[in-house]
């Protein structure tokens, strides 16, 4: 029993030793743009319009793009318009919510969008 609780405690302690690690600014938001299947966007653009205006950096990953908050650029809190574009596709326009949240029990922030994820929809959709 006094053996568990010493790994218990040099857990917790191990855990205190990594909040000194917390950085300066908070872990960049991002939001998944999701597109539809078979289909290749490589001009997408994702631009950020609230309280600032930011265009997010996009790469692709797997079955969707993963934009990010532009690194080592403060990130606003608030309410935002996502305005999502890219050649051949009418602009797609959605409210999102940043936040900055808890990361761990450090008290380490994390910059939140929400909704996360959002489907980027097809230049024909509708038509046959």
């Amino acid at each position: 029993m006094l053996a568990l609780l010493f790994l218990l405690g040099a857990s917790w302690l191990s855990a205190c030793a990594r909040c000194i690690d917390c950085p300066a600014t908070p872990y960049g938001a991002e939001v998944g743009v999701f597109t539809p299947p078979g289909t290749t966007v490589t001009d997408l653009q994702a631009t950020m319009v609230g309280p600032v205006t930011e265009t997010l950096v996009c790469q692709p990953v797997t079955a969707f793009l993963r934009c990010v908050w532009p690194p080592g650029v403060a990130v606003v809190p608030g309410s935002y318009s996502l305005k999502v574009s890219a050649a051949g596709y009418p602009t797609m326009t959605t409210q999102i919510e940043v936040a900055a949240e808890p990361r761990d029990m450090c008290g380490c922030l994390q910059d939140v969008f929400t909704p996360s994820s959002v489907t980027f929809g097809r230049a024909d959709a509708g038509t046959d």
